[in-house]
């Protein structure tokens, strides 16, 4: 059975070009957000290939780390959290042609459910660092 805490970085690596993929099957090619008070704008495909990077990036990070002994549930729950929420952000790109602009309420779940997703996705970049700090420090003693 694949777990992703067996062999995370293919699990990373698998999802990478299926998060860059979603954008560009997106009808709308470019994709705006605010933050604070500064106004983005970027292609879809280019937000598409930094999230697909990140994810290679991780995959790196633990292919590099394949000797030390990390412990699997904190590595299941970083990558299954990291990939949903990089999945999200591409279904939301793919999506986003086809929402009304009228629809104040329906913004404002998406946007609670956005947040939820980054401060969930924050806190497993943590568990990933205590992760690869545990499973360095379990090989030192070893």
């Amino acid at each position: 059975m694949f777990a992703p805490s067996n062999r995370p970085y293919r699990f990373a690596w698998v999802a990478a070009p299926i998060v860059f993929v979603l954008p560009l099957l997106s009808a709308r090619s470019i994709v705006d957000f605010q933050l604070h008070d500064t106004y983005f704008v970027s292609a879809s495909v280019h937000l598409g290939l930094l999230l697909a990077m990140v994810l290679f990036i991780i995959g790196l990070v633990y292919w590099l780390a394949r000797s030390l002994r990390l412990v699997p549930w904190m590595t299941a729950i970083h990558l299954f959290l990291t990939v949903l929420f990089f999945l999200a952000i591409g279904v939301g790109i793919m999506l986003s042609s086809y929402f009304s602009l009228g629809d104040f309420r329906f913004f404002a779940r998406i946007n609670a459910v956005i947040s939820v997703l980054v401060v969930a996705v924050v806190i497993s970049q943590f568990l990933f660092l205590l992760n690869l700090s545990v499973g360095l420090i379990r090989r030192l003693t070893d």
